[in-house]
Order: C-alpha cells, then structure tokens, then sequence
C-alpha cells in the first residue's frame, strides 16, 4: 500500500486518541495538542472536551458507515449523520466493506479540502495477521500498526478496550449495548497493545 500521503507522520511524535470514556477522568487535553500529528476516531468530538483530550484533528481514522453517515442509529442513537460533512483540512483515512453505495456517500460528503486514504483489504487482512487475530483489527490497532511503519514515536491515549460501562464506552456519546465480540476480537487486541506497550513500541496512557 502507498503510504506517501502519510509522509509528514515520519518520525514524528503522534497522539493517537481512543474514544473510551476514561478519558474523561483526565486533563491530557494540552498534552495531546502538543504533540505534531493528532490522530481520532470515526465521529468522535472535541467542543466541550478540550481539556480531556485536546482540539487539534490532523488524521481521523473512520469506519466506512462513519464516513458514508449510514451508522446504525439504534446502536448509535447520537450519531451525526452530516458529521463527516463537516469536517476540513484533515486526512481521512477509511476502513470498511467498501461497498458501492458506501463509497458513493462518503465521497459525496467529503470536503475536498480533505485527503481521502482508502485502506485496501490485504493491508486489513494483514493487520489481523499481525494480530493473530480471527476478525479484522478495531480502528484503533490498525492504525498504530500503520502509523508505526513511519515512527516509533506513538502516544495512545483512552484505549480501555471497552472494559468501560456501556453508559461510558465513547466519551462524547450514549451508545446502546451490542454484541462487540460479533465484530471484534477484543481480548486479543487488549493482549497485542499491551505487548507493544511492554516493548516500548507505543507508549500507553490512560
């Protein structure tokens, strides 16, 4: 896979913010601005949860219903389907089943002062591999197993792998509860952080 539109990550040092509810327990808002590459999730906010998790977005990594606003608002009864919409100036990089009318949607909705990474499906599967894992990885890890072929200097912060209470699992939003082992195998990938943690790969703050 091309990674040159991710060149100015090179060696630089990267705050990859989880969404986890934890994080509200926390002021790391400054530390994670003062970082040179700011990288969230999907829909996930910073207007009014500055001082827990910062305001800068350079990289958003997004599930391809988030892009496309097709999210499932029985699960997710919060979601902004006009979310992606909004956003400028920010690499966007894409993980999903890709079908067409996803692609259309989220190719429609996307400001072209975006940049537009699709991430292809033997990358996807690779990361499982890597993970040895028996699903496609989280968004989560297979960003920092992307990001970490262009720097070892990987700050992650709200990574609780959904050990929180459903009232708690993002921060910004209410989620309905669901089946997450149907899509995720979460007890290999807590297993997978905390070895690269172990290994001073990422370094893993709460």
């Amino acid at each position: 896979m091309n990674l040159s539109e991710l060149d100015f990550v090179k060696n630089k040092r990267v705050a990859i913010v989880g969404s986890s509810g934890i994080l509200l327990n926390t002021e790391f808002g400054q530390e994670i601005d003062d970082h040179d590459v700011v990288v969230r999730f999907n829909a996930a906010k910073t207007d009014g949860y500055e001082k827990h998790v910062g305001d800068r977005t350079d990289i958003r990594v997004m599930n391809g219903h988030t892009w496309a606003g097709t999210t499932n608002k029985d699960i997710f009864p919060e979601f902004d389907d006009k979310f992606t919409s909004k956003l400028r100036d920010t690499t966007l990089i894409i993980k999903g089943d890709y079908n067409d009318n996803q692609k259309k949607l989220g190719y429609q909705n996307t400001h072209p002062s975006n940049t537009i990474i699709i991430l292809d499906v033997p990358f996807l599967l690779s990361c499982a591999r890597v993970v040895k894992s028996k699903s496609v990885p989280t968004c989560g890890i297979i960003t920092i197993i992307l990001l970490s072929k262009l720097t070892d200097k990987l700050d992650c912060y709200g990574f609780n792998f959904y050990r929180d209470n459903w009232c708690d699992k993002h921060y910004w939003e209410k989620i309905n509860e669901y089946d997450q082992g149907k899509h995720h195998d979460i007890n290999t990938e807590a297993k997978f952080l905390n070895k690269l943690n172990d290994d001073k790969i990422v370094n893993l703050r709460y």
